[in-house]
C-alpha cells in the first residue's frame, strides 16, 4: 500500500454508500475490489486468479478485514496496518509455518468465506443484508 494513501477515506466512502444502499456489510472477492476497500494487493489473486482464497469483509461500521491464507498474512498486516487480518492455515506442510497437526487432503474452497461470516457474526451480529461484488 502506498504510504500516501488514506485508506480510512476509501473505507469511509464505501461505508457511506453501504448506508445509502441499505447494506450491513460487503464481501469482496476481486483483486481490484479488495485493494480499493483495504489497500491490500493480494498476490494470490493477481498471480493465479483463484477466486475465494483472499476476500475482504467491510462492515457498515468499524474496520475492514482481509481474510487470507497464512502465506499472505504477514504481507497484509505490514502493508495495511489500518485493517484487520484473519488467516487460515494452508493445506500443505511448510517448514516455516507452525505444525497445525493433521491437515485436510485438499484445500477447502469455502474456508475464506466461512471465516468472513465468522468475522461478521462476532463484530456485527445484527448483519442482515450483505452485498457481494460480481467478480
Amino acid at each position: 500500500m502506498s504510504l500516501s494513501r488514506d485508506q480510512h477515506e476509501f473505507q469511509q466512502k464505501l461505508q457511506e454508500q453501504m448506508d445509502v444502499s441499505g447494506l450491513d456489510a460487503l464481501i469482496l472477492t476481486s483483486a481490484e475490489s479488495i485493494f480499493y476497500a483495504t489497500g491490500y494487493g493480494s498476490r494470490s489473486i493477481y498471480n493465479n486468479g483463484a477466486l475465494g482464497g483472499t476476500i475482504a469483509v467491510v462492515p457498515k461500521r468499524g474496520k475492514a478485514t482481509v481474510v487470507c491464507s497464512q502465506f499472505e498474512q504477514k504481507a497484509a498486516a505490514v502493508e495495511c496496518p489500518g485493517i484487520n487480518v484473519v488467516c487460515y492455515p494452508i493445506w500443505l506442510y511448510i517448514a516455516d509455518f507452525p505444525d497445525e497437526g493433521e491437515k485436510p487432503v485438499q484445500p477447502d474452497p469455502n474456508k475464506a468465506f466461512a471465516l468472513g461470516v465468522d468475522v461478521l457474526k462476532s463484530e456485527q451480529p445484527e448483519t442482515r443484508r450483505i452485498g457481494v461484488d460480481a467478480a
